[in-house]
């Protein structure tokens, strides 16, 4: 995972530790920055877009607050366990009951983690329960399915107002990126933000994953139907990926 605001520290050893040490004023602050610089710069398509969406512009905080998906890192989870035999569900759990208590502690969202293995999920669900400093409020806020990304179906009402795809795409197979976009399109509620770390950026190498990806790629994947709101160099990136990562917020168009 790229160290560039959206990282979560490795898991407590043991539920007794003390809360690990991060800066949390930073991390709110930063999604509220990326929010907030997304709605200032969006370019509505008309001037009936514009007037029509004016209201919902300005309840966006309240509505990124209600519900959110917190399957950025379980997503890269959910695809090493379908395609790798050479995974420790044990670590995949702990990793995925983390990231999904954290992101429910930090910024007050609900947070759904999804992974392919049952056993997984109910790994993730006794840790969360463990944790000693979520509190009944923010525990009651994380959730967990066991579940496929390419065949996760939700009714219209439950959409998401926000989807993190933190380093997801760049782990399938190209053949599935297609299906990739149109899942997006399906998870996200009109007008919702898909936030991606697009990575790795590695012009025309070949071989994966992770498999070399661009803007260009994820625009072709989600088609026609979304609005690139940011796009730039993420301010903080480790050794590994300086160079090769952009941070690129779209967002879903709100008629089809």
């Amino acid at each position: 995972m790229a160290s560039h605001g959206i990282r979560s520290p490795p898991p407590p050893s043991d539920a007794s530790s003390s809360r690990p040490k991060f800066d949390t004023e930073t991390l709110k602050a930063y999604i509220k920055k990326l929010l907030s610089t997304t709605l200032q710069n969006e370019a509505f398509p008309s001037p009936r877009d514009r007037d029509r969406t004016k209201a919902w512009c300005k309840e966006i905080g309240e509505r990124v607050k209600e519900r959110m998906i917190g399957m950025y890192l379980s997503l890269i989870l959910c695809f090493k366990l379908a395609y790798s035999d050479a995974v420790d569900v044990r670590d995949t759990a702990e990793r995925l009951g983390y990231d999904a208590v954290f992101i429910a502690s930090v910024l007050d969202y609900y947070v759904l983690g999804i992974d392919l293995s049952p056993s997984a999920v109910d790994a993730a669900n006794a840790y969360a329960q463990k944790v000693v400093t979520l509190n009944d409020s923010a525990r009651d806020r994380v959730m967990f399915r066991a579940t496929d990304f390419f065949n996760f179906a939700i009714e219209e009402e439950e959409r998401f107002d926000v989807v993190f795809d933190h380093t997801f795409f760049c782990a399938i197979p190209p053949s599935l990126r297609s299906a990739w976009g149109q899942e997006m399109a399906a998870l996200l509620t009109p007008g919702g933000f898909l936030i991606t770390l697009v990575f790795p950026i590695d012009g025309s190498r070949e071989g994966g994953p992770p498999y070399s990806v661009s803007v260009d790629i994820y625009a072709q994947a989600l088609g026609s139907h979304w609005t690139k709101t940011l796009d730039k160099i993420p301010s903080e990136s480790s050794p590994s990926h300086e160079g090769r990562e952009r941070l690129v917020i779209w967002r879903k168009n709100l008629y089809l």
